[in-house]
């Protein structure tokens, strides 16, 4: 696996585990605006 990120590294790729972080910034966003609709 390590490989493989250093390739992806090579290529001006990020690697990530899970989730890309802007994804999870959406994801994020969306949580605390429903919360704040539901407070």
């Amino acid at each position: 696996m390590d490989e493989i990120r250093g390739r992806l590294t090579e290529l001006g790729l990020e690697p990530y585990d899970c989730l890309s972080p802007p994804l999870i910034d959406v994801i994020a966003k969306h949580v605390a605006k429903q919360k704040a609709a539901a407070a």
